[in-house]
């Protein structure tokens, strides 16, 4: 598919920076102990060539430059869902027995 939009990992880094991710969703480990930059490294090559062709056609659906990328984000945030790096907090289940740093990754400290 050729397409205008391309996603990169500049468009990641925005997803994870400006949380545009519905509330009740947490970042998988390990990319949530990464800084930013390096956590969207590492998710962008992740990616496969089909993931990046439903991404760009998912934009197609817009009629203007927001739109796309409002388009193009969600289907990404859908793709990475799928991999689990995005996970629903519901299915949180955190252990008595963990370390303070554990807790912090399901965002509950318990120091």
């Amino acid at each position: 598919m050729n397409t205008a939009f391309k996603i990169t990992t500049d468009d990641i880094e925005n997803i994870l920076t400006h949380r545009v991710y519905p509330e009740g969703y947490r970042l998988a480990h390990p990319y949530m102990i990464k800084p930013t930059t390096e956590a969207a490294q590492m998710i962008f090559e992740e990616l496969k060539e089909e993931d990046f062709t439903r991404i760009e056609k998912a934009a197609t659906w817009g009629t203007d430059m927001d739109t796309q990328i409002d388009y193009a984000y969600q289907k990404l945030f859908d793709i990475l869902k799928e991999k689990k790096i995005f996970l629903d907090r519901s299915n949180d289940k955190p252990k008595k027995d963990m370390t303070p740093e554990e807790w912090d990754v399901y965002g509950d400290s318990q120091t």
